[in-house]
């Protein structure tokens, strides 16, 4: 990789690290359900934009249930029980080892080598951090984001299965998908004062 690839890499996973700390303080002021659904109400705009991808609606509800809905509704609520920021973002990456999993299950393909030996890092990973659960964060905190992870994870696969795909207006209009459930949520466990 040149200079500029690698300087590319280092900035994209900075915002991807500072996104959490961004996350920790919405939660700060609002509930998990209702920050998620203004999240996503937000990113949603620029589908205004940008043409729908060729892709069924039935299909594009599915993976945005999976990729987003469900990654958020577990992730949000991990950090409002004691997922630290830093750690959350770290635990989301197992998404990689539950997708090679899922992709050998539902789609039927073989692991590659490397693929096994980097699953065997992130299972003892995942061990290390869940042997150290009182030091900062709680169990639920860690299901929760190993949920969320999961659900990543299935979207990945889901997207898979949609073919080639421009994945910009994917992503775009996928952020569609999850306003609507997490007001419902928000609406049900977080109550009508919180939306007011």
């Amino acid at each position: 990789m040149s200079p500029k690839h690698i300087a590319l890499a280092v900035f994209v996973t900075a915002i991807w690290g500072f996104n959490f700390v961004v996350i920790r303080l919405g939660l700060d002021s609002l509930p998990p359900f209702l920050l998620a659904a203004l999240r996503f109400a937000v990113a949603g705009v620029p589908a205004f934009f940008v043409a729908r991808p060729k892709l069924s609606w039935p299909r594009l509800f599915l993976i945005g249930m999976a990729l987003f809905f469900g990654q958020f509704a577990f992730l949000f609520p991990a950090m409002t029980v004691g997922m630290p920021p830093g750690l959350a973002s770290v635990v989301l990456q197992s998404q990689a080892f539950f997708t090679v999993l899922f992709a050998a299950g539902l789609l039927g393909e073989r692991p590659r080598l490397m693929q096994l030996a980097g699953c065997a890092v992130a299972g003892a990973g995942l061990v290390t951090i869940a042997t150290t659960t009182g030091l900062g964060f709680t169990v639920s905190g860690l299901l929760l984001a190993l949920a969320a992870a999961a659900s990543w994870a299935m979207g990945n696969v889901l997207v898979r299965t949609a073919g080639k795909v421009d994945m910009f207006p994917l992503i775009i209009w996928l952020c569609l998908i999850p306003p609507l459930p997490f007001l419902a949520m928000s609406f049900a466990f977080e109550g009508w004062p919180a939306i007011q």
